[in-house]
């Protein structure tokens, strides 16, 4: 009676332990589909080879709409360490170039080739220009000189000789409604070329500037720098990340991630992350079949 009280458990224990950890081995195993007389046996091939395209999809799903989403990585990246480290670089980068005697232009042309340099510096031009043009032609410069040179009459602060005894005011105005027209149009077809060439030379001057001296200005508005590269950051961020997620496609990257591995490396992987765990699935079938075992030894 004493020796089946024993038996029985440590029976039921041997069973629990071998039948959890065939389970578990099955997962894996067999990595391909086993045939007997022309049929394929159950449960061939193991469950994770045979489902690892439809596994990998729900990762990357589960991934990119759960664990890296917009919303959880934007958190991340606008965490106050991450924008105070932004900071920190801003000010290095600018402490550590104070004494750089290089061009601003060739450093340019060291990190992203003179090509790109060259197509970064006309690019910037043309912008630079179209924006001061489009807001000069916005400002209403032909009434503004024309409002000026009336009021300035007005005030005495010039007069037009002997002239003056037959002009007035109200015949400067309806002239001035004439000149301002003129003005405009002037301004219109003859400041972009202007604008132009001063943007060329500030261009020009800035890239044939030695880092140094770029530093050294910029260590001036070292805060008006830091704010401006934060709300940029910031803006895209908030703004474009959605973007560059949607273009990136972190579901598919994953999904063709996982679905690239063979059966073995994604064993190797699962079993490297979760060997613990699996072991205590096994030790915990040896213990429930333990227990079964007491239990049918009682009820016997």
């Amino acid at each position: 009676m004493s020796w089946n009280m024993l038996f029985t458990p440590i029976l039921g224990g041997v069973i629990g332990y071998i039948t959890n950890g065939i389970a578990i081995k099955m997962l894996f195993r067999p990595l391909r589909p086993v045939y007997v007389f022309g049929k394929q046996l159950p449960f061939t091939p193991g469950i994770i080879p045979k489902e690892k395209i439809r596994i990998a999809k729900s990762v990357g799903k589960v991934i990119s709409e759960e664990l890296l989403n917009e919303e959880v990585l934007a958190k991340v990246l606008l965490k106050e360490e991450i924008c105070k480290g932004i900071e920190n670089k801003v000010d290095q980068f600018i402490k550590n170039n104070a004494y750089n005697e290089e061009t601003f232009e060739n450093l340019l042309n060291r990190l992203v080739t003179k090509e790109r340099t060259t197509y970064f510096k006309v690019e910037a031009e043309e912008k630079i220009t179209a924006a001061i043009y489009d807001e000069v032609t916005k400002m209403g410069i032909g009434q503004i000189v024309v409002d000026k040179g009336i009021e300035a009459f007005k005030e005495g602060k010039f007069s037009l000789g002997a002239l003056s005894m037959f002009i007035n005011a109200s015949m400067l105005e309806s002239l001035g409604a004439k000149i301002v027209p003129v003005i405009d149009e002037m301004i219109a077809t003859e400041s972009e070329a202007m604008i132009r060439k001063g943007v060329e030379n500030k261009s020009e001057a800035l890239f044939q500037s030695t880092v140094g001296d770029v530093m050294n200005k910029g260590a001036l508005y070292s805060e008006l720098i830091k704010s401006i590269v934060l709300k940029s950051y910031d803006y895209i961020v908030r703004k474009k990340l959605g973007d560059v997620l949607g273009t990136i496609n972190i579901a598919k990257v994953v999904e063709d991630r996982i679905a690239e591995y063979d059966s073995l490396e994604l064993e190797r992987m699962i079993l490297d992350i979760m060997n613990k765990e699996l072991k205590a699935i096994i030790w915990l079938g040896a213990l429930l079949g333990v227990l079964m075992g007491c239990i049918m030894t009682i009820f016997a």
